[in-house]
This record gives C-alpha cells, structure tokens and sequence, in this order.
C-alpha cells in the first residue's frame, strides 16, 4: 500500500539502470593493439560500442469499493549506444551512434455491478522510437552540413561528406534515420450471467497506429529557414 492509512490504494515499481563499456566483449580483442593508436583493444574492450539503458515499470491500483478497481501502470526504457565500425578506427568520434526509446501506459476501469454482471473500460497507448546518427553530431542536423559544399570531392557527393575547410578531415557518419511507430487503443465490454446457462457479453475495441520514417542518406542541401 501507498501508506497504512490508505490500504485501499498500492503501488509497484521497479527499475533498471545498465551501463556497459563494450557491448560485445570478446577475448579476440585482447591483445590486438596498434601502436599507431596506443591503449585500442589493449584491455580487450571494443572502443565507441558503448551502451548505456534504463528500465522501468509502475503500475498503481485504487479500490474505491469492493465493487471498483482502477488500475493505472506504464514502462518506459531507454538505450543509448554506439556501434563500433572498423572502417571508423581512425575516426572513433564519428562511429553511428543510437537512441531507442520505448515506453507504453495503460488504464482499466472494472465495476461489478451485482454477483452477475460487470463492465470493463480499457486504455492503452505504446510508443517505440529510434534515431541514428553520427556520433558527434547526433541530433544536431545543421553541424552535419559544410557551410561552403565541398569543394574537395566530386561535386554531386553530399555536404555531409567533411573537407571543404579541412581535406584531411573526420569523415561524417551522414546516414541520418528517424523511425517512429505509436498507437493507442480503446476498449469495453459488458458481461451478464443471466441464467446457470446464459451468458451475454457486449463490447468493442478501437486502435489507431501512426507509423513515420524519415532516412536522410548522402544529403546534398542544407535547408536554411533563415531564407
């Protein structure tokens, strides 16, 4: 319960926290140094293939009466990690980075209305999101871009290739995605034992999904909204 004063309304939670420097671990990444980079795979952990996560779930119940129950509850969970690339060794900064997000809350009404008959009014709504992008740069679309092109590489490539002010420069992570996917639901049902040998039961259900993805893959203009 909430309290000892108020039995009549509980709760539970839990919760997760997880942290890893290698997602991955192996024992084929120890000893495989380079001295050109000095201390990489040298303890045997992948570098930029990190991940860190949370975890919850809560749920609260209220029985107003022995006949009512309401019961409120969601999860939510979030990771955030990055994806080791070899082709990155150089450019650790730059490896793909991502974000997956899910979370998902809930409502159920229940009422007995006599020792035979009860309705029940049900809610839901689920979320789950993920964005991947460049490990520096992330979320940040306009640090992406090269404010003058770039003049160092074929004309028709993307601004998001790095080199107009400095041609030995990072290579930019430029496969930018956006996906979403939500939906929420609607739901009741009225069940009456009329007789020992008949039952009626009445109900419904809505849902409605929202599904969106955006992949922004070798850009070539940065829109301004100045202009």
């Amino acid at each position: 319960p909430v309290s000892p004063k108020y039995k009549n309304l509980t709760f539970y939670f839990s919760g997760e926290r997880d942290w890893d420097r290698d997602r991955n671990p192996s024992p084929v990444t120890i000893g495989n140094g380079d001295p050109a980079q000095p201390g990489l795979f040298g303890s045997g952990i992948l570098p930029a293939n990190w991940s860190d996560a949370w975890t919850s779930n809560a749920k609260l119940a209220w029985k107003p009466s022995p006949l009512v129950t309401l019961k409120l509850g969601g999860t939510y969970n979030q990771e955030d990690w990055s994806q080791y690339l070899n082709a990155y060794r150089f450019d650790l900064a730059h490896t793909p980075r991502y974000q997956d997000t899910n979370y998902s809350g809930y409502m159920t009404w229940n009422h007995s209305l006599s020792n035979k008959a009860f309705y029940e009014v049900r809610a839901n709504y689920f979320l789950t999101d993920r964005i991947r992008g460049d490990g520096l740069y992330f979320k940040d679309l306009r640090a992406y871009s090269r404010p003058d092109g770039d003049p160092t590489f074929d004309p028709t490539e993307a601004l998001f290739w790095y080199g107009d002010d400095n041609p030995g420069g990072a290579h930019v992570w430029d496969d930018y995605l956006h996906r979403n996917s939500s939906y929420y639901g609607l739901a009741a049902n009225y069940t009456n034992q009329v007789s020992p040998d008949l039952q009626v039961k009445l109900g419904g259900d809505f849902h409605r999904h929202t599904l969106r993805f955006s992949d922004n893959n070798f850009a070539r203009h940065l829109y301004d909204q100045t202009q």
